[in-house]
């Protein structure tokens, strides 16, 4: 608790000019922080323990400070600065959704998951999952360094991410860089690239106007900068993984954490990619993930021995416990 104590006082004074403050008080603050930095995408409990350490207080605090804006990473920092982008409503996404499904060919299949599909009315994100028969990337975990499941998923998950962001060729031939983007920004819906990796495009799009215009029209009004304008994620997956995809990215952080360790606990291991069982190789220190014929969402739940549980309930950040404020602690 001292830290926090040395970080109240640094910013508000010495104690002689701070009323009496519990130790829960100051608890529930890094709690609270900690809650609202890890509503930005990337940012994780490690990142933000991390940043109030340095004397963050807040989202404000970290968008104003270079200091703290040097902690984060080029994709972390370059989602903060798309904060400010106006939120989406589920028939914007639905409508952007529908403009993709009539310019992509037919062998994509799509959904809207994310803060849509957990039944929100507005986002800052409209995210699409994509997934098509011939699509087959699908990269397995790191091999576990450690034999107990537990601490396996913690020490593949910290790997994995760092494999999954090295681009492989196969990566950079995908058809989200190579067919998908391409054509919706010649369709008019794409109207600024932000973010692109592996089999993932973050952008801005342009809404469709309710009275369609022609290829020509809604390029000029871009260039003019005219119509209405939201974020988009879209990510491709193969149809083995569409089941884990559809949960990791339906969220929310709390319920992926939590269904996680249920597959932990069972000597599994979950990811976006799918549901994965160390198999033991003849000799010692060898071996391999065997992917689980589990490729749907009901499949991956009656795997786990779970109910399965509906999206709109998956806000599981809203029944966290958190610490019971004392008596008198207002």
């Amino acid at each position: 608790m001292q830290p926090l104590i040395d970080l109240y006082l640094s910013k508000q004074g010495t104690a002689s000019e701070q009323p009496e403050v519990s130790d829960t008080d100051f608890t529930l603050n890094a709690l609270d922080i900690t809650t609202e930095l890890t509503t930005l995408p990337g940012i994780g409990s490690r990142t933000a323990h991390t940043l109030i350490k340095n004397g963050c207080r807040g989202i404000a605090d970290l968008k104003a400070s270079p200091k703290l804006l040097d902690m984060l990473s080029p994709v972390q920092r370059l989602r903060l600065t798309t904060l400010d982008y106006p939120h989406a409503n589920r028939s914007e996404a639905e409508s952007v959704m529908a403009f993709m499904a009539k310019s992509l060919p037919p062998n994509y299949d799509m959904l809207l998951v994310g803060d849509y599909r957990r039944g929100a009315k507005e986002f800052l994100d409209i995210e699409v999952l994509l997934t098509r028969p011939d699509f087959v990337y699908v990269p397995k975990p790191a091999p576990p360094t450690r034999t107990s499941p537990e601490i396996r998923v913690k020490s593949i998950r910290k790997s994995a991410v760092k494999s999954y962001l090295v681009l492989t060729q196969k990566e950079r031939q995908s058809p989200l860089h190579k067919e998908v983007t391409p054509q919706l920004e010649e369709r008019g819906l794409i109207a600024k690239h932000l973010n692109a990796r592996g089999n993932v495009w973050e952008g801005v799009v342009r809404l469709p106007d309710k009275k369609p215009l022609s290829m020509l029209q809604t390029q000029k009004a871009i260039k003019a900068k005219e119509g209405t304008y939201r974020k988009l994620v879209i990510r491709i997956v193969s149809p083995k993984s569409f089941g884990a995809a559809v949960i990791q990215f339906t969220g929310d952080k709390e319920f992926i954490r939590d269904i996680r360790m249920k597959a932990s606990r069972l000597g599994l291991y979950l990811d976006e990619f799918g549901l994965w069982r160390w198999q033991e190789g003849e000799k010692e220190g060898q071996g391999f993930w065997k992917m689980i014929k589990a490729h749907t969402e009901d499949e991956i739940f009656e795997t786990l021995g779970t109910p399965f549980v509906a999206p709109e309930r998956r806000n599981f950040v809203n029944i966290v416990e958190r610490p019971k404020r004392r008596k008198g602690v207002s």
